[in-house]
Protein backbone atom coordinates (compact mmCIF):
# COMPACT_ATOMS: atom_id res chain seq x y z
CA UNK A 1 0.00 0.00 0.00
CA UNK A 2 2.67 2.01 0.76
CA UNK A 3 4.07 2.00 -2.81
CA UNK A 4 0.84 3.22 -4.49
CA UNK A 5 0.71 5.69 -2.02
CA UNK A 6 4.40 6.65 -3.35
CA UNK A 7 3.29 6.31 -6.83
CA UNK A 8 0.29 8.76 -6.86
CA UNK A 9 2.23 11.40 -4.79
CA UNK A 10 4.91 11.16 -7.99
CA UNK A 11 2.26 11.69 -10.45
CA UNK A 12 1.20 14.68 -8.55
CA UNK A 13 4.88 16.26 -9.45
CA UNK A 14 5.86 16.86 -12.68
CA UNK A 15 9.41 16.30 -12.84
CA UNK A 16 8.77 12.60 -10.97
CA UNK A 17 4.88 12.02 -13.00
CA UNK A 18 6.38 9.65 -15.84
CA UNK A 19 8.81 7.49 -13.68
CA UNK A 20 5.80 7.25 -11.31
CA UNK A 21 3.19 6.23 -13.88
CA UNK A 22 5.81 3.42 -15.06
CA UNK A 23 6.56 2.22 -11.36
CA UNK A 24 2.64 2.30 -10.83
CA UNK A 25 2.11 0.39 -14.40
CA UNK A 26 4.97 -1.84 -13.10
CA UNK A 27 3.10 -2.35 -9.93
CA UNK A 28 -0.11 -2.86 -11.64
CA UNK A 29 1.19 -5.88 -13.86
CA UNK A 30 2.57 -7.75 -10.99
CA UNK A 31 -0.32 -7.86 -9.27
CA UNK A 32 -1.95 -8.56 -11.48
CA UNK A 33 -1.48 -12.35 -11.98
CA UNK A 34 -2.58 -12.44 -8.11
CA UNK A 35 -5.67 -10.97 -9.35
CA UNK A 36 -6.51 -13.35 -11.97
CA UNK A 37 -5.69 -16.48 -9.57
CA UNK A 38 -8.86 -15.16 -6.76
CA UNK A 39 -11.08 -14.81 -10.01
CA UNK A 40 -10.04 -18.64 -10.83
CA UNK A 41 -10.71 -19.77 -7.35
CA UNK A 42 -13.35 -17.57 -6.25
CA UNK A 43 -14.56 -20.12 -3.86
CA UNK A 44 -11.71 -19.65 -1.58
CA UNK A 45 -12.15 -15.82 -0.88
CA UNK A 46 -16.18 -16.03 -0.02
CA UNK A 47 -15.88 -12.18 1.48
CA UNK A 48 -15.11 -10.94 -2.25
CA UNK A 49 -18.38 -10.73 -4.30
CA UNK A 50 -17.34 -12.69 -7.73
CA UNK A 51 -18.61 -9.20 -9.38
CA UNK A 52 -15.88 -7.25 -8.15
CA UNK A 53 -13.29 -10.20 -8.76
CA UNK A 54 -14.90 -10.00 -12.24
CA UNK A 55 -14.90 -6.11 -12.47
CA UNK A 56 -11.34 -6.02 -11.28
CA UNK A 57 -9.64 -6.85 -14.54
CA UNK A 58 -11.31 -4.54 -17.09
CA UNK A 59 -10.68 -2.05 -14.51
CA UNK A 60 -6.79 -3.00 -14.25
CA UNK A 61 -6.49 -2.48 -17.85
CA UNK A 62 -8.13 0.60 -17.90
CA UNK A 63 -5.46 1.97 -15.03
CA UNK A 64 -2.83 0.66 -17.18
CA UNK A 65 -3.80 2.38 -20.22
CA UNK A 66 -3.90 5.75 -18.18
CA UNK A 67 -0.83 4.90 -16.64
CA UNK A 68 1.10 4.40 -19.70
CA UNK A 69 -0.96 7.41 -21.53
CA UNK A 70 0.16 10.01 -18.51
CA UNK A 71 3.63 8.01 -18.70
CA UNK A 72 4.21 8.63 -22.36
CA UNK A 73 2.68 12.54 -22.41
CA UNK A 74 5.10 13.52 -19.42
CA UNK A 75 8.02 12.64 -21.46
CA UNK A 76 6.73 13.88 -24.52
CA UNK A 77 6.14 17.35 -22.47
CA UNK A 78 9.55 17.08 -21.15
CA UNK A 79 11.32 16.62 -24.42
CA UNK A 80 9.38 19.99 -25.56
Amino acid sequence: MRSELLGAAGLAIRSNRSPAAWSLFALTVAVTPANVHMLQHASDFPSVPVWLLVARLPLQAALLALLAWVAMRSLNRNRN
